[in-house]
């Protein structure tokens, strides 16, 4: 019988599983970097003997490493670039516009006090 086995860490961090065979380099994940050092990361890979791309800046103001594991599997590790977050602050104000909700300006539902 087929099965699906659904794992969540936190709201859209889903892994979906089923029953198959195993089919080597189609996996591919991406992950956050926070505050590491990108291109120490790419230079350690390509020490190693790694298959690396980037350090890459993307249009979205962050910064990319990608590389491969053995198995053929990419994995890109993303992180904020810090040095452009006036432009990106800049772009926003430009772009994007609207009436927003915030949750300074949503008036607090009295059923809840």
């Amino acid at each position: 019988m087929p099965s699906l086995v659904h794992l969540r860490r936190e709201k859209y961090q889903d892994i979906l599983m089923t029953q198959g065979t195993a089919a080597r380099g189609t996996v591919s994940a991406s992950f956050a970097a926070g505050q590491i050092d990108l291109d120490e990361v790419a230079d350690s890979i390509r020490v190693a003997g790694g298959n690396v791309t980037g350090p890459v800046d993307t249009p979205w103001f962050s910064t990319d490493v990608t590389f491969s594991d053995a198995d053929g599997n990419t994995v890109t590790l993303t992180a904020p670039r810090m040095v452009d977050q006036t432009a990106a602050q800049a772009w926003v104000n430009d772009q994007i516009t609207g009436d927003f909700e915030t949750p300074e300006t949503i008036a607090p539902n009295p059923s809840e006090n």
